[in-house]
C-alpha cells in the first residue's frame, strides 16, 4: 500500500500566508502517520481487551465544534471493532445537533410549526 503525504502538511509553515491550509496540531499529524504505517504494514495499532469471539463492539461519540461565526455545531462519528481487532471509523455531518436547552445532542432539530 501506499502512503502520500503532501508536503505542505510535513512543514506548512514554509507555504506562504495565503497558501496556508487548515491542519491539525503536529502531535496529531504524527499520530496518524505512525499509527497508519504500522496498520499497513500489517500491524494492529489497537485491540479491545477481554472481548467475545464473534461479538461486535459499536461506540458513538458526539463532539461540540464552535464554526467562524460562532455557532455551536456537532459532530457525531461511530467507531465498530471486532474481536479480532479489525475495525471501521465512521463521521457523521456536521450539524445543528447540539441542545443548549439541556445540553444534549440530538439526531433531529425540530422546528417550530407556524
Amino acid at each position: 500500500m501506499i502512503q502520500v503525504v503532501r508536503e505542505s502538511t510535513l512543514t506548512p509553515e514554509d507555504l506562504e500566508e495565503g497558501e496556508r491550509r487548515s491542519l491539525q496540531d503536529p502531535a496529531s499529524v504524527a499520530w496518524n502517520l505512525s499509527t497508519t504505517s504500522f496498520y499497513k504494514s500489517g500491524g494492529r495499532p489497537w485491540r479491545i481487551a477481554e472481548v467475545r469471539e464473534g461479538v461486535c463492539y459499536v461506540g458513538l461519540v458526539f463532539k461540540r465544534i464552535e464554526n467562524a461565526k460562532g455557532q455551536d455545531n456537532a459532530c457525531c462519528g461511530a467507531q465498530m471493532f471486532l474481536s479480532t481487532g479489525e475495525g471501521v471509523v465512521f463521521k457523521g455531518a456536521v450539524g445543528p445537533w447540539h441542545s443548549e436547552a439541556d445540553n444534549s445532542f440530538i439526531s433531529v432539530r425540530r422546528r417550530p410549526r407556524n
